[in-house]
């Protein structure tokens, strides 16, 4: 019975099984996150301790999926696959028991991290194949990832140019070009007021009388604004 570290609280083991047994009737056969028609998923995920993708700063929000079964079911992931709404196949990692390199997950539990940042106000869908109790099942579900009101500008390059208006909030995106790439400084006027929503992401806003054009500079990359007054 020994199924707790601190010996105060130690139960027999048997209810603690029929304890989980409990929990598992009264909750869904197969839980899936984000779940299917989920809206405003962030569509980043940063490093993290213990961190489940080594030598990624930055890569896309995990998809996961928990069969609420017995411990000693077997199943079997034969495909795990995730889509853009243009029908590409997101590049990804798949993690399980065996290959968890921090042994959190356990054998009913399945993780799949995309190797890329996902993008804004995107549908998502997810493709599962598995086999349980013999049978060979496929399940799919969507989601949608973050999308904002303000005006949004996907900055790509440096010297890009953008216009805004004045006594606005608009949202500036820089896509990472590589596993390391974060946003740690930006340079802007004194009269501007710069906000950071992630390490890719900036809320640039503008009072009522901004300068007509000005600079701002993320990282490696420069934009040049414009204010349509």
């Amino acid at each position: 019975w020994r199924v707790c570290k601190d010996e105060s609280k130690m139960i027999w083991e048997k209810e603690y099984k029929g304890a989980l047994k409990g929990v598992r009737r009264f909750n869904p056969k197969i839980i899936l996150y984000p779940y299917d028609g989920q809206k405003n998923v962030p569509p980043v995920f940063y490093d993290e301790e213990p961190d489940p993708l080594p030598g990624y700063e930055v890569s896309g929000f995990p998809v996961s999926v928990t069969f609420n079964e017995p411990d000693n079911t077997a199943i079997k992931v034969i495909d795990f696959a995730l889509f853009d709404q243009d029908g590409n196949t997101m590049e990804t990692k798949l993690l399980n028991a065996k290959n968890d390199p921090h042994h959190k997950l356990n054998k009913r539990e399945f993780a799949l991290l995309p190797l890329k940042r996902l993008k804004y106000d995107t549908d998502y869908t997810v493709e599962l194949l598995y086999t349980m109790r013999g049978e060979t099942k496929r399940l799919n579900w969507r989601f949608h990832t973050k999308r904002f009101d303000e005006p949004f500008f996907r900055i790509d390059h440096t010297g890009q140019a953008i216009t805004i208006r004045p006594n606005s909030s608009n949202i500036l995106y820089f896509p990472p070009q590589n596993p390391h790439d974060l946003i740690t400084d930006v340079v802007f006027p004194d009269d501007l007021y710069v906000a950071f929503i992630d390490h890719n992401t900036l809320r640039l806003t503008a009072d009522d009388h901004p300068p007509e054009h000005f600079k701002v500079k993320a990282g490696s990359r420069e934009v040049e604004v414009t204010v349509d007054q």
